[in-house]
Order: C-alpha cells, then sequence, then structure tokens
C-alpha cells in the first residue's frame, strides 16, 4: 500500500505487472525474513547499487520496529554510496532516521558498538542534509544524535559531532540549536562547545550550562 501510493508518481509500480511482482515479492510463501533480505540488500547497496540502496532503504520504513534491521543493518550502509537512493525521497529517510532513534529506547538493549554506529550513521544523514539544505531531515537526525548520546554517553561519536558542529554557520546552525533545545539531555553533553568561540553563537547557547 506504501508503494502504491507514494506521492510521486514515478516511485509507484508504473504498470500492472509491477504491481503483481510487488505483491508476489512482498507476501508470497517464499518470501525471505526482512533481515534476510535487508542483509542481501545491503551488501549490494554498498557496492554504488542505488536500486538495492532503495529497496533497504524502502523495507526499512516498513518494518520501523525490527531492532536487528536497524542495529544490525541500516547503520552499516554508507551514506556517501547510497546518497542518490536517499535523497530520492526524504520524507522515507526521515522515517528511517526517526525509528533508529526510537530504537535508543528500545527494550532489546544495544551494545557500545551499536550505539557508536548509530551515531555516527545519524552524524552522515546530518552531514548530507546540511550540503543538500534538507532542513527537516537535519533536524531529525541532530535529534536522533542526541537521544542517543543522552540515553548511552558515546565519547567516540561525540568528538565527531562537536568537530561537525564547530563547521556550521547561518540557517543550518539555527536549525541544529533548535534540535539541540528539544534534547537537553544530549544536549548537556556538547556543553564544552559553548566556551568554544569557533563555533556559531546559535549553537553555544543551545548548549550553554549557567
Amino acid at each position: 500500500m506504501r508503494q502504491a501510493t507514494q506521492l510521486e508518481p514515478s516511485r509507484r509500480p508504473q504498470d500492472m505487472a509491477a504491481f503483481l511482482d510487488l505483491v508476489d515479492r512482498e507476501t508470497g510463501a517464499g518470501s525471505e525474513l526482512p533481515i534476510v533480505r535487508a542483509q542481501r540488500l545491503l551488501e549490494d547497496a554498498n557496492k554504488n547499487d542505488t536500486a538495492a540502496a532503495a529497496q533497504m532503504l524502502a523495507l526499512a520504513a516498513d518494518q520501523p520496529g525490527s531492532f536487528e534491521l536497524y542495529l544490525d543493518v541500516i547503520t552499516r550502509l554508507s551514506v556517501t554510496t547510497a546518497r542518490e537512493a536517499l535523497l530520492d525521497n526524504p520524507a522515507q529517510t526521515s522515517t528511517v532516521a526517526q525509528a533508529l532513534t526510537l530504537h535508543a529506547a528500545a527494550h532489546d538493549w544495544p551494545t557500545p558498538e551499536e550505539a557508536d554506529r548509530a551515531m555516527w550513521w545519524l552524524l552522515d544523514i546530518a552531514r548530507l542534509a546540511v550540503q543538500e539544505k534538507q532542513w527537516a531531515l537535519l533536524d531529525t537526525a541532530v535529534q536522533g544524535m542526541c537521544e542517543w548520546d543522552g540515553r548511552f554517553d558515546q565519547w567516540d561519536p561525540r568528538d565527531d559531532i562537536k568537530d561537525w558542529m564547530r563547521e556550521l554557520t547561518g540557517h543550518a546552525a539555527s536549525i541544529v540549536a533548535s534540535a539541540l533545545r528539544a534534547q537537553p539531555n544530549g544536549a548537556r553533553l556538547l556543553y564544552g562547545l559553548a566556551d568554544d568561540r569557533r563555533v556559531d553563537q546559535a549553537i553555544r547557547s543551545a548548549v550553554y550550562r549557567p
């Protein structure tokens, strides 16, 4: 249903044969487990197969509650390699980023390595969003990073996040500042930026601890 009602006509099945192929793939008796299919698609997606990356993201959007799909597969998808697929449907990319954020509070407790991967993946999404001026996606990615860091206190990705935030100016910095204010538990861990004169004042104000 989601595929057949995409707002962009080119993303829908283009004829009855394509629709029936979609139905068979998703509901047939021989269908793979979502995690198995995602792992297979990941290998192709990270080899510059844009179609595989698009299928993988669509699968993730349809399986938001799958902890292993997100923590074992999505966070291993190269954002650089999958750039075209990620930007082709920014709303879907935001949905995937939001689902990954929700897994920070899931009952399946992530390992430190999984938490690191989640934060680094969201950071890469945030970088992409700034480059393409996808402001809603930027807000989602930054809030996701802060949610993960606020819960698990991950130093290594946080250092990379700080380095990235030092580069931000203008509207991008304002969006990030707003996202930080919405996630005070994560933002407080970035308090060192408040005294860094290289950092945009909007971001410094958002992490300032009086």
